[in-house]
């Protein structure tokens, strides 16, 4: 009997870990040592880390951020910046939720963004997309930059008004 398998008999009802079971694939069982492994990998942006002393194993979204951030007027804000890789090419879509601090108007949408960079150069945005409601009187706008060697996504608020905002930014580079 594995080490995990005596630990679990001993402090849960259910008995021993016999297979994790995924989405697809059948069942897994532990192999001779007893141990099943979770495992990521950077093509598919997956990355698993085991924590021993928590017992947890964290798996993270390595092409996707989140971000929040509140604007009181009609100043541009950089929600987002994704530094772009020399000799590399990138598409970025921002999901985006805002609303007036009452929430009594809101405004969503998405926005997407194609972008490149030589290996000497700053970065070139070459397409720009996007589809908003415009649910908040006084217009809210977004907007992509290149600031440096990153692509910046900017919110703008209203005049005189709170309004929070926030994005899901998810990329695919080649």
């Amino acid at each position: 009997m594995s080490q995990i398998t005596t630990n679990i008999n001993s402090i849960g009802p259910a008995g021993p870990i016999v297979t994790l079971e995924g989405n697809s694939g059948g069942a897994v069982p532990p192999n001779g040592a007893g141990n099943i492994f979770v495992v990521g990998s950077a093509s598919s942006f997956v990355n698993v880390t085991g924590n021993p002393g928590t017992n947890t194993l964290t798996i993270e979204l390595l092409n996707q951020q989140v971000a929040v951030v509140t604007t009181t007027d009609a100043t541009p804000t950089a929600l987002f910046s994704f530094p772009v890789v020399a000799g590399r090419a990138v598409t970025i879509k921002v999901d985006v939720i805002a609303a007036v601090d009452d929430y009594s108007a809101a405004f969503g949408g998405s926005a997407s963004v194609v972008g490149s960079r030589t290996l000497v150069g700053t970065p070139t945005i070459t397409a720009f997309d996007n589809s908003f409601n415009e649910g908040i009187p006084g217009n809210p706008d977004v907007s992509f930059i290149v600031v440096g060697n990153s692509i910046q996504f900017m919110v703008i608020g209203v005049a005189a008004t709170t309004i929070n905002w926030k994005g899901v930014l998810t990329f695919i580079s080649v």
